[in-house]
């Protein structure tokens, strides 16, 4: 259903296409942080490619579900943010149960929307649209030089008892003479500037065709990304084409086609990048890094620079492709403004890694240059030279049909919908694993030596749900507005007789603007109160949890790779069926209840916005284990129950003022977001100590000392 902004009661945020094409990322989700109000976003690494994790409105649930992505009017769940922003429109966020509720399953944490463009009447115009640029983080890490790390290597050595006068302690401590060096720069090793670039880099190139006619229309766009990270061994390139064609068959009847193609590649280091951050910022600045030859200098313990360099590689390849048919047809021979629309969608997506990972050398050399010590370090329990690999398949197939009604007449406008969807998604997985290569030279699994492998492989049923959703809108003179929402929800994951769930909303809103004593008023050219309250479902949990489950596990002759994990019988490995999860047949949907009060105005003639929201939440029925009443002596794992519970509040606002001095323009806006939750039932140990309690708290709060200062 398409609503005139004014006549929107629910919670709604939307920002355009060109306002997210103005920061230069490769990744879309890091540009909405900042640009929506209610939207958190939380960035845990900086590798080349990688997005923020979205929260609208903080947490809702210990299962967090994060936020529903549904681009243009289908469900994905295929990492978004690696759409082209060329190519968007526009993104709207749904935060409360009014707007959410026609999503119903997996929307309790909100909705992301996402409209790509389409091609528009006319010749046909294409466009070229790219930069190139530079990053940098906007902080470095200090770290100590030789110097500084020598002098307070000597104080701690002091304050532990030692003394340098004494020729057994005398080790311990740096000479005056090695002192000296460390303080002229003549000795020592700035180990950031050696393993950190100081900026990587960013580019876009986007090819696209728009236009058509009356009866066809097109819109085509290739796009290429490529950054490259701080490391030289760290990059991500991406290609994305998108067509999207609208054509009218006759008077009443609209189809068309949507078409998405992606590829991206990542590279990187065999060894990952946290241990590589470590081992940088962990090794003593006033070793060389490399001996007097130029060899990886031996400094017992894991070279930075040779982490990098020698630690072999790990490739990761997406693929996505998405198709998407759809009609609409006018039904003017029943009554005027029903229509039918039907959608068929299909993803396929397709993921393989490839992780090869080789032990180096470092080296220890006298005065002269002679190699006196030789020694290789693994990665981790590795000391071999090994290949992983991994390949996973995704398909899925969502359908949808509805009966659309938009009628007015005189003062009165109503719209409805009736709706029937389902989807379903299954996936394929196979990895394979060898060890023991005699060289490092050839990554291929053919060259492996005869022992430690492992092959790994399954398939499985992902998700599977159909829906039932009704809405209804009202509004009488463009003053007073009601909607109504219902959504039925089937899901796989819950047993027979607890798979289907209701889910209501409702909201309201009064555009005092329209009403005769405003109307007049000049400063105020829009005022709108809201108010909405609706429930909306998550399944977010482990499917069959119904049932009795039970794992396969073949053990491994000792010694080999992976560690046996099973009996091993006559020196054989042998099968074993495990206990799995304990089986709750009463399983059933946990539901999140949101009301929500809004304001909307805009004042002194469209120069100043000004939108407020504040809302509460109650997450019941919230599926979780009671592991923490439950002693693990029990044997068994235990199932998500329905009995948790957990409220959270907040508010948000911008405000904006847009105008212009002379031929300027400007546009300004300030935004905040608030929320704050806390856990009002769980399974609590009775005799527990008041610090590991959850009772009372936030959700996934932590406990620790206070530290009183470093001495």
């Amino acid at each position: 259903i398409t609503q005139r902004k004014g006549n929107i009661t629910s919670s709604i945020a939307t920002v355009s296409g060109t306002e997210i094409q103005k920061t230069p990322t490769a990744n879309i989700s890091n540009a909405l942080a900042g640009r929506i109000p209610g939207i958190l976003a939380t960035t845990t690494n900086g590798r080349p490619g990688s997005g923020a994790y979205l929260r609208i409105r903080g947490k809702v649930s210990l299962n967090e579900p994060g936020p529903l992505v549904v681009i243009d009017g289908i469900v994905r769940n295929d990492d978004y943010g690696n759409i082209n922003p060329e190519e968007v429109e526009s993104i709207s966020v749904l935060k409360d149960a009014a707007a959410s509720a026609a999503y119903g399953a997996r929307a309790a944490g909100g909705v992301i929307l996402i409209t790509t463009k389409r091609g528009k009447t006319g010749r046909p115009v294409m466009t070229y649209n790219g930069f190139t640029g530079t990053e940098s983080p906007p902080e470095y890490p200090r770290l100590m030089n030789a110097y500084e790390y020598a002098i307070t290597r000597n104080k701690a050595a002091l304050n532990a008892g030692y003394d340098p006068d004494n020729p057994a302690q005398a080790g311990r401590f740096y000479s005056k003479s090695q002192l000296e060096d460390f303080k002229s720069g003549k000795v020592g090793t700035d180990w950031w500037k050696e393993n950190f670039s100081d900026k990587g880099s960013l580019s876009q190139h986007n090819i696209s065709v728009s236009g058509g006619s009356e009866q066809v229309r097109c819109y085509a766009i290739l796009g290429y990304t490529g950054q490259q990270g701080l490391w030289d061994a760290y990059n991500y390139k991406r290609f994305n084409l998108r067509s999207n064609v609208d054509a009218k068959v006759n008077a009443t009847l609209n189809m068309g086609i949507n078409l998405e193609a992606r590829r991206s590649v990542t590279n990187a280091a065999g060894l990952d990048a946290y241990s590589i951050f470590e081992h940088t910022v962990q090794t003593p600045p006033t070793l060389p890094a490399y001996t007097r030859s130029g060899k990886y200098n031996d400094l017992l313990m894991p070279h930075p620079i040779a982490d990098i360099t020698e630690s072999g590689s790990n490739m990761q390849r997406d693929e996505v492709f998405q198709g998407t048919l759809f009609f609409e047809q006018q039904l003017r021979f029943i009554t005027d403004g029903l229509s039918l629309k039907g959608t068929a969608a299909v993803v396929r997506r397709q993921y393989f890694q490839k992780l090869w990972r080789t032990p180096y050398f470092l080296y220890s050399e006298d005065a002269q240059g002679n190699i006196t010590g030789t020694r290789s370090i693994g990665i981790g329990d590795q000391a071999t030279t090994s290949l992983f690999e991994e390949s996973r398949q995704f398909t899925n197939n969502s359908y949808n049909i509805a009966l659309n009604y938009a009628r007015a007449s005189g003062k009165h406008e109503f719209t409805g919908l009736a709706l029937y969807e389902q989807l379903e998604q299954n996936s394929n997985y196979f990895n394979a694993s060898r060890r023991q290569f005699p060289t490092d030279q050839k990554d291929d699994f053919y060259a492996s030596g005869p022992d430690q492998q492992n092959i790994d492989g399954r398939s499985a049923i992902d998700d599977a749900r159909r829906s039932f959703v009704g809405i209804l809108n009202y509004a009488y003179n463009a003053r007073y507005l009601l909607n109504a929402t219902m959504r039925y929800d089937g899901s796989y994951k819950f047993p027979p007789g607890k798979r289907w769930g209701l889910f209501p909303s409702i909201s309201a809103g009064w555009r005092l603007s329209e009403e005769p004593f405003l109307k007049k008023a000049g400063a105020i050219s829009d005022l709108k109160l809201r108010a909405s309250t609706g429930v909306t479902g998550n399944d977010n949990v482990g499917a069959f949890q119904y049932l009795d489950e039970y794992n396969f596990s073949q053990g491994q002759v000792p010694g080999s790779f992976p560690p046996f994990y099973a009996p091993v019988i006559d020196n054989q490995p042998t099968i074993v069926l495990n206990n799995g999860v304990y089986a709750n047949p009463n399983i059933t949907w946990e539901k999140l209840k949101t009301t929500n009060f809004g304001l909307d105005a805009t004042l002194l003639k469209g120069k100043l916005a000004v939108t407020f929201d504040y809302f509460l939440r109650t997450t019941s029925d919230m599926l979780w284990d009671r592991t923490r009443s439950v002693p693990a002596t029990f044997g068994r794992s235990l199932p998500k129950e329905n009995y948790a519970e957990m409220k959270s509040n907040g508010w948000e606002f911008i405000l904006q003022h847009v105008g212009n001095i002379h031929t300027l323009k400007y546009d300004v806006s300030v935004q905040g977001t608030f929320a704050n939750n806390k856990i009002t039932r769980i399974d609590d140990p009775a005799n527990g100590a008041a610090w590991e309690k959850r009772l009372g708290r936030p959700l996934g709060f932590s406990a620790g000392y206070r530290a009183l200062g470093l001495f």
